[in-house]
């Protein structure tokens, strides 16, 4: 169980550090992919249910972008606390049947979350298109090898 803790924790450091030293260098008109909140929000998809775990990531995930932003320690922990907890709703409220994770209702949830979270700290939308083209990489990713069930 804890294990999948520390390979979380692994995970984030390496796509934090990609995110700022690797892809800062392949910028699409001046944007680069959020890949700390694309994981975030695709493991929050994917993930346990309980509200430890939303935590647990937005702690994770919040540290990791300020850490390696000019902002506040701690304010994007709260902002995606809060943007998780809505995002959880949403995903309970849009279930559909068999198919618990839709890729449709994955990338609403996503393009709203990440609209939301620009909006908290009034970034701008030019890295919206690649934070989707990652997220939807690591949603069929996930599918693909079958990792959801190491998630629950």
């Amino acid at each position: 169980m804890w294990v999948i803790f520390l390979v979380e924790i692994a995970v984030f450091y390496l796509l934090a550090l990609l995110q700022n030293s690797f892809f800062i260098h392949f910028s699409l008109a001046g944007a680069t992919p959020n890949l700390i909140l694309a994981l975030f929000l695709t493991l929050l998809f994917f993930g346990k249910k309980n509200n430890f775990y939303l935590f647990f990531l937005a702690v994770l995930a919040g540290i990791f972008l300020d850490i390696f932003s000019a902002g506040y320690l701690g304010v994007s922990i709260i902002i995606l606390f809060a943007v998780g907890f809505l995002a959880k709703k949403a995903q309970i409220s849009l279930k559909e049947g068999e198919d618990n994770y839709s890729f449709l209702f994955f990338i609403l949830i996503f393009v709203v979350a990440q609209v939301l979270y620009n909006l908290a700290l009034q970034h701008s939308f030019n890295g919206l298109v690649w934070s989707v083209l990652c997220a939807s990489f690591l949603f069929f990713l996930i599918k693909k090898f079958k990792l959801e069930k190491f998630l629950k």
